[in-house]
């Protein structure tokens, strides 16, 4: 009995270490795919970004298109809603009763409920950026409800939809792929290159990196020599042909048929992320553009990611040693791919093989000093009376570091060019660089240090005063120099068109810290997209007809400040018109596109949705037109009739109709007969000019009467306004 005790223990104790890093049994089925239609990825789980692993899956949305529907994945709550120009810019956070968090990321636009609740929100507090936490109560969804659309706000580098699964109490993001999301994958990966690396941690102490060497998958016998080394490994994967670039989330290392090292990403925290940097060959990235996994766990990488390293991964061969090493990539879907290879410890030739490495500066350094990961490192030089100094905290270096400084060149203002090792060397932590403020001029706090990235450009960092110091806190080593930043911003091409307002902000310098936009003196609403350089924003129900002025004002990080003022109309109004809730709908008879007459007499016992608007296939009218078609079956369930008018011909209404599938009738009004006598034929502005033109202007009738007029039209947000 005590001997069946013992051996239960002894399997409960194994099953629990072992266990640590297998795969939970996550809930499938639960969660849906968050899109409809042709399913496409443009990244997934654990793949390699600058700086970071991705956190989630991306999927593309129609051809790389925004405004398509985003559903929510399961049952659950908003637990917090958040707009910024960087990151997932627009992005949505359902909280779910199994104890899991959904992400929607990249966002255009809201669900109407929940945009309604946002803008509220950012209008009562003035707030462009936001971050809301609503109570559970407040916004309630149901698995495959309509949540948002689909854009390419914040960091986004193209129209896709970021898609993660967190563990809602921990944080941790997991892969989304274990929860069983059927996605097709047919390809399988291939190794394109392997490197092996010689172990030498002098050598790495002093240059970064240790010294490689690359080979094809082709390479059958390797000489090496004897000693300590290790392999990384460069792929690639696709879930179709053409399709985009995958991560690979496992990786073994069988050394004479054993396995040595396996690579398993199934989850991890947001604070690990950068410790990409040290997953990966740093160096090789930054010098040659390519993505190399290292097969072993270096010094300084605390990720979860290694169920079984032995060794850390590190290989003795000895000069008597032929190993046979295989290594085998696999995917989601079992797709693999493998090669194999004998490591010879007998050299023949003493130096086979070139290993190379990345020391190529010749210019001797002003300082030189050995830094620890856990220790305070202070360097500090000072050239032509300008003092440089650098301060690393514990934990900011991955491994133990020759750190050296220098003065590299003159920027082109004439300031010094100091360069800290060189860029291709990865740091954990921030570090502070200071120059003494001795050498500024002008205003001191329009001061700026620089740093200049691998491709030469010129990133200002956020920079502070400190007695006699102006000093930044980075995550980069490379060359920096000390500037002022005296320009404002460029505020132009302010354009107002209908109930839409655009603006082109751009601060080359320092970047744009804040905006405003204000509106005959009122807040107004405006999101700034940063890739495009872009404010926009709707003109508020609030602004009636006539003339009002439209202020953007822009302050960068040194509070350079830039005000434009515009003057604009408001004249797609009825002002003209006596018509009102509860009148009498004028009657009126016409053709619609296949020329068939139309009678307003006719159709008094319907729900008549009539819909005046400027122009077939224009892009505010094609998004109403759209809208209405994507709710068709909704409104018409709710015993409504809709019925387009415009300016229009048959002929224009037939290609419009034909093209984006329109299931509803459009009137034509070429003298505008209709319009005027619904005074929606209105005087209208454009480029300082008059004209005449038609409103965008709805009515709602039923049964002869007028029940509802929409004067400012919500051309993507229709229905709902319709429907209210």
């Amino acid at each position: 009995m005590f001997f069946q005790f013992v051996i239960w223990i002894s399997l409960y104790f194994i099953s629990f270490i072992s266990g640590k890093n297998e795969p939970k049994n996550y809930p499938k089925n639960y969660f849906s795919i968050p899109i409809k239609g042709n399913i496409d990825l443009t990244g997934n789980f654990g793949e390699i970004r600058t700086n970071h692993f991705h956190t989630g899956i991306d999927f593309r949305t129609g051809n790389g298109q925004t405004g398509i529907k985003i559903y929510a994945s399961a049952d659950g709550y908003l637990g917090r809603i958040n707009i910024s120009t960087k990151g997932y810019g627009k992005a949505l956070y359902i909280i779910h009763p199994n104890g899991y968090t959904t992400v929607y990321g990249h966002l255009q636009d809201f669900e109407t409920k929940i945009k309604n609740y946002t803008e509220k929100y950012q209008f009562k507090n003035e707030l462009y950026e936001t971050e809301i936490f609503p109570d559970a109560n407040a916004l309630k969804v149901k698995k495959g409800e309509l949540i948002a659309f689909s854009g390419n706000t914040g960091g986004s580098a193209g129209p896709h939809l970021h898609f993660e699964i967190r563990n809602t109490k921990t944080e941790e993001t997991i892969d989304p792929m274990l929860f069983g999301l059927k996605i097709k994958d047919n390809v399988k990966p291939i190794i394109k290159s392997f490197v092996l690396y010689k172990i030498d941690d002098n050598e790495k102490h002093e240059n970064g990196t240790y010294k490689f060497i690359k080979f094809s998958p082709n390479n059958k016998n390797i000489n090496s020599g004897s000693g300590n080394f290790a392999f990384g490994l460069e792929y690639q994967d696709y879930i179709r042909p053409g399709g985009f670039a995958m991560g690979i989330n496992s990786i073994k290392l069988f050394v004479n048929n054993k396995l040595y090292f396996e690579q398993k990403i199934e989850k991890f925290k947001f604070v690990d992320s950068r410790m990409v940097n040290c997953h990966i060959d740093y160096s090789i990235l930054e010098n040659e553009d390519i993505k190399i996994v290292k097969l072993f766990v270096d010094d300084g990488n605390k990720l979860d990611f290694y169920p079984i390293a032995k060794n850390k991964g590190k290989i003795l061969l000895k000069e008597t040693d032929k190993l046979n090493i295989k290594i085998v990539i696999s995917d989601h879907s079992k797709n693999k791919d493998s090669i194999s290879f004998h490591l010879i410890g007998k050299n023949k030739n003493d130096e086979d093989k070139p290993f190379k490495n990345y020391k190529t500066i010749a210019t001797p350094y002003y300082n030189t000093e050995l830094a620890y990961p856990l220790k305070n490192t202070i360097i500090e030089s000072k050239v032509k009376d300008e003092t440089f100094k650098i301060e690393i905290p514990v934990g900011a270096l991955f491994d133990t570091s020759l750190i050296s400084l220098r003065v590299s060149g003159i920027s082109e203002n004439g300031n010094q060019i100091w360069e800290i090792l060189r860029s291709d060397f990865p740091l954990k932590e921030n570090i502070k660089i200071s120059i003494n403020k001795k050498q500024t001029t002008g205003n001191l706090d329009k001061n700026v240090i620089i740093r200049i990235n691998k491709k030469g450009e010129r990133k200002a960092e956020k920079t502070y005063i400190n007695e006699n110091y102006l000093y930044t806190n980075t995550k980069y080593f490379g060359k920096f120099y000390l500037t002022e930043d005296t320009t404002k911003p460029e505020v132009s091409n302010i354009i107002i068109n209908e109930n839409k307002f655009s603006v082109n902000i751009k601060d080359d310098i320092s970047g744009i810290k804040e905006y405003l936009v204000t509106i005959d003196n009122k807040w107004t609403l405006a999101y700034y997209e940063t890739k495009e350089n872009i404010l926009s924003g709707y003109i508020p129900e609030s602004v009636k007809c006539g003339m009002h002025n439209f202020t953007v004002k822009t302050t960068d990080y040194f509070n350079n400040t830039n005000i434009k003022t515009q003057t604009f109309t408001i004249d797609n109004c009825l002002k003209n018109m006596k018509l009102k809730k509860g009148d009498k709908a004028p009657l009126f008879e016409t053709t619609d596109h296949n020329g068939k007459l139309v009678k307003l007499s006719d159709l008094s016992a319907d729900k008549i949705v009539l819909y005046f608007y400027p122009k077939d296939d224009t892009p505010g009218c094609t998004a109403q037109a759209c809208n209405l078609r994507d709710n068709y079956e909704m409104l018409t369930a709710k015993g409504f009739k809709i019925y387009g008018v415009s300016p229009d011909g048959i002929k224009q209404h037939v290609k419009f109709r034909e093209k984006y599938n329109l299931p509803f009738d459009l009137l034509t009004d070429e003298n505008h007969v209709i319009a005027e006598a619904y005074g929606t034929w209105v005087e209208k502005s454009m480029y300082g000019k008059n004209y005449m033109g038609m409103a965008r202007v709805t009515f709602i009738i039923e049964n002869g009467l007028i029940t509802d007029i929409v004067e400012k039209v919500d051309t993507k947000n229709h229905t709902n306004q319709i429907i209210k």
